[in-house]
């Protein structure tokens, strides 16, 4: 994702390497990782937490994230917290469909334009949603082998779901996001944004 952004394979790898000595357990770093001599060399002694990310915002703190952010303001849109670590092929946006299943940009897209139905938007009663594995496949024009390489990293439906709400009134607007798990009944309640 970060080289599709336009960085380098080796900014890729040292972002990469940096995101993951910020959560390990360890003071070891990474090949092209940052650990706790590195943060306090830059004067923020509390670096890396070793623990899990406590939101989105703090990854913008990892080594690195800034020449993410010079490639791709918005990087932000492309994380999250909350996931069940796979990707869901009805909401996915064409960028993780390309690069999570290794298709074209075209192929990709197409997936996209399929799902928004004959208006071209998203979210409107004409949308298509892949009932199974074997209309994304042929959506994207896979065959069933390596397709079968991917297959584990995909779902159809994911057990995170993410709302997003905006209100305007009048000169005044806001936006709110609510993060719940759908699997469980009643729905678990996860995060409430206010970007």
């Amino acid at each position: 994702l970060f080289e599709k952004w336009g960085l380098s394979s080796d900014e890729s790898n040292a972002v990469i390497d940096c995101l993951s000595d910020w959560v390990d357990a360890d003071d070891l770093t990474h090949l092209n990782g940052a650990e706790r001599n590195y943060y306090e060399a830059q004067g923020h002694p509390e670096y890396p937490r070793n623990a899990s990310y406590q939101s989105v915002e703090e990854m913008a703190l990892v080594r690195g994230m800034d020449v993410v952010a010079k490639k791709k303001p918005d990087w932000r849109n492309f994380f999250t917290l909350w996931s069940d670590g796979q990707l869901d092929v009805n909401e996915a946006p064409a960028e993780l469909i390309e690069v999570v299943c290794g298709v074209t940009p075209e192929q990709a897209e197409a997936v996209v334009q399929l799902r928004n139905g004959p208006d071209a938007q998203p979210d409107t009663e004409d949308d298509f949603y892949f009932k199974d594995f074997g209309q994304f496949r042929s959506a994207i024009g896979m065959i069933e082998k390596d397709f079968q390489n991917i297959a584990p990293l995909l779902s159809l439906k994911s057990a995170i779901q993410r709302v997003e709400s905006t209100v305007i009134v009048g000169n005044h607007r806001r936006t709110i996001i609510l993060v719940n798990r759908r699997n469980v009944n009643p729905p678990q309640y996860l995060a409430w944004l206010e970007p």
